[in-house]
């Protein structure tokens, strides 16, 4: 374990902010320090194990597996959506819509057919989103650390997969039109050298579009160190709207915009770790339609206050 500074200013001053034991995976013991730096705000966690301790740990199953995600967010998000668009919430079938909107936005970006433009996914996972994309005429890239989802990507569709990290991976500059990364930026141990490195093989215009956990959501506040996006060792950063846009603008892009959005999936897994409060929770049962009925309103309120469980993040290269 090594003690790091502030991944976005580099400082060395900072607090503890909460202290918190991995709940997934009965691999990992022992209590973690996410800690707040003083300068700028960002929280990240100290000390960090050393990469190839994480890689070990990539390489096998976690019982937050990419699969196990898709499958519950799916299942979750098709519930949304016949809940919100029969307009049954007293918010109103239009307003309802508004908020299916926000908690599926991620998978609108970017929007259009690819007609042979170039798209990396870094963290490509099992291709949820990489095989959308290839059939809209995008040219497809990915790049994931686990070996297993990238032989299982590559026997689906053509394309260009890797296994590594991207800080190791070799791009000609201004190569891609699009960059994507989908709950990726909180695992990278060092953030600010790979977006220098993604600015470099973006094209100029190009454009970046990342997603990860709000620090700042009300659910983060209200479940503590229940809270889905508290990971340890995984989860390295845990990005507010500020200090995202911060590191965006310290590493080479410009026309920055930072929203908030409502996956209620995100709530439900929470409030499945609180209600066990073991190394033992299962994030893939059933809820139940009553909590359900309790989060949505949190999840939809906070979001249009900018109190979302994620962030998503647009950003341009400089033409």
């Amino acid at each position: 374990m090594n003690d790091v500074p502030c991944p976005v200013c580099g400082s060395d001053n900072k607090v503890l902010y909460i202290r918190c034991e991995n709940l997934r995976d009965p691999r990992i013991s022992g209590v973690y320090d996410y800690v707040r730096c003083t300068v700028c705000d960002m929280v990240y966690l100290c000390p960090q194990p050393a990469w190839h301790e994480l890689a070990v740990l990539y390489g096998g199953e976690t019982r937050f597996s990419p699969a196990l995600v898709d499958s519950d967010m799916g299942s979750v998000l098709q519930w949304e959506s016949v809940f919100l668009s029969r307009g049954f919430w007293a918010f109103g079938h239009q307003l309802g819509l508004q908020v299916l909107r926000l908690a599926t936005l991620w998978e609108s970006l970017p929007s259009g057919e690819g007609k042979g433009r170039r798209l990396l996914e870094i963290g490509c996972g099992s291709g949820r989103d990489i095989i959308r994309y290839h059939h809209l005429g995008w040219d497809v890239y990915g790049v994931d650390l686990n070996p297993k989802a990238i032989d299982r990507l590559r026997q689906f569709i053509p394309g260009h997969f890797e296994c590594g990290p991207i800080e190791t991976l070799n791009y000609p500059e201004h190569f891609f039109d699009v960059v994507r990364m989908r709950q990726v930026i909180e695992h990278i141990q060092e953030p600010a050298a790979v977006l220098r490195k993604l600015a470099m093989i973006l094209r100029p215009g190009g454009q970046l579009y990342i997603s990860c956990p709000n620090v700042r959501s009300l659910a983060a506040f209200l479940f503590g160190r229940y809270w889905i996006g508290y990971w340890p060792p995984f989860h390295l950063n845990l990005f507010s709207p500020s200090t995202l846009k911060r590191l965006l603008i310290n590493n080479g892009f410009d026309r920055i915009s930072v929203l908030t959005v409502c996956p209620l999936g995100l709530w439900i897994l929470s409030y499945r770790q609180l209600r066990s409060r073991s190394k033992h929770v299962r994030l893939d049962e059933n809820t139940g339609l009553l909590p359900k009925l309790i989060l949505l309103p949190l999840a939809t309120v906070t979001s249009f206050l900018g109190g979302g469980g994620d962030l998503v993040a647009i950003a341009s290269r400089p033409a």
